[in-house]
């Protein structure tokens, strides 16, 4: 069995850093509205994240046979601020293929 996992981000700036920081913290609290569109599915999901009635974040999972992306962006003000995508291959052959 085995699980591989990559991650990338774009946006290097402190202003960027701190707003994702808060909009992370949000989250955890769970003090952002949730819509999902349409609902999850057995292939994946997209999930917004609203404060005060604006789109601060969208997370999108999509599910494979052996693999699986997640996709988040941080927004602020109708600004994409920041993208971080998750990719995780699964092989129970124990190879690894990209």
């Amino acid at each position: 069995m085995f699980l591989l996992l990559f991650g990338h981000t774009y946006g290097q700036d402190r202003n960027i850093d701190s707003w994702i920081k808060q909009v992370d913290s949000l989250r955890q609290k769970h003090q952002l509205k949730i819509k999902e569109y349409p609902g999850k599915t057995f292939v994946g999901s997209l999930t917004g994240f609203y404060f005060n009635d604006s789109l601060v974040f969208i997370n999108t999972l999509t599910d494979g046979e052996e693999a699986g992306i997640e996709t988040q962006y941080y927004i602020k003000e109708g600004l994409l601020l920041k993208v971080l995508t998750l990719t995780a291959h699964f092989d129970s052959s124990g190879e690894c293929r990209t």
